[in-house]
């Protein structure tokens, strides 16, 4: 498991950049917003009560808050005249140059709260990506594959950027025989992290019972020589390529090459599984 903790540490960073145009963009609509909305039912407003939507408006150094009021009272006793020493036109300037550091203040306030949440909304993502992740193994050891499945897929909803949920939630649809799915979220995974096809993951160490693994693999090799799938065939080459089978892996990915040579799968793990082998000597003279 720790090769697949790492490609997750490895991915983090753009899933910061991912949550947090998603928590710029929910803060734009709320913002935009005419009719506010309250809680329909109790947990809602359990919810809301805990989760800030506004920046906290007593944050403000004493500072601001003095110098706000003194503008405010000036502005209310001098709304129509300038003040001594004042002509119309400087009193009016300097109104607008107030205004303008008062937004300044509060744009810049209030981006460092936003900042402040998206780091919070971040860490809490990954938080349930790992118990999820482990929940999600604990299911797949004990054969529980539907549970499992829903498990990694919650975690790949909350990492965006994990390759690892991806490949493990495809193990337990491969056992639930979802082939076309698990390819998907193989290839998925391997999109997101292409060093991934030279990490030394085994994924029988995965299963809790060596039986299942062979079971899963001889009805998934039945399916993809029936059907003669491309997508299935590659499925099948990477199950052998991660069970130290890289003869057995180099043959069912030639053969999937010959249907489609550039399908992402086979073009990344067949020249691996080829080099993983010892080289056929060439015949002497």
């Amino acid at each position: 498991m720790s090769s697949i903790h790492s490609v997750r540490k490895s991915a983090r960073f753009l899933v910061g950049a991912a949550t947090g145009v998603l928590f710029v963009v929910a803060n734009q609509v709320a913002a935009q917003s005419s009719v506010p909305k309250g809680p329909a039912n109790a947990n809602e407003r359990a919810t809301a009560e805990t989760v800030p939507t506004e920046p906290p408006a007593v944050e403000h150094d004493a500072g601001y808050e003095s110098r706000r009021e003194r503008s405010l009272e000036r502005r209310d006793r001098w709304d129509t005249s300038a003040p001594p020493g004042f002509t119309p036109q400087s009193w009016q300037a300097q109104l607008a140059s107030t205004d303008a550091y008062d937004r300044g203040y509060e744009e810049g306030f209030n981006a460092g709260w936003q900042a402040a949440s998206r780091k919070g909304g971040v860490e809490q993502s990954l938080a349930i990506a790992d118990e999820a992740l482990s929940l999600g193994a604990e299911h797949f050891r004990a054969g529980r594959y539907g549970a499992a499945a829903r498990a990694f897929m919650l975690a790949a909803a909350s990492d965006q950027g994990d390759a690892s949920s991806r490949i493990q939630a495809a193990h337990a649809l491969t056992a639930l025989g979802h082939y076309e799915d698990a390819y998907l979220l193989v290839r998925r995974a391997l999109q997101l992290q292409s060093r991934l096809v030279y990490m030394p993951l085994d994924i029988r160490a995965l299963y809790g019972d060596a039986g299942a693994f062979a079971d899963h693999v001889r009805r998934l090799e039945s399916a993809a020589n029936q059907s003669g799938d491309v997508k299935l065939l590659a499925l099948l080459g990477y199950y052998h390529f991660y069970s130290d089978r890289h003869n057995e892996a180099y043959r069912v990915l030639s053969r999937a090459a010959e249907i489609d040579a550039n399908e992402f799968v086979v073009s990344r793990l067949r020249d691996v599984a080829r080099i993983s082998t010892p080289a056929t000597p060439t015949a002497g003279p």
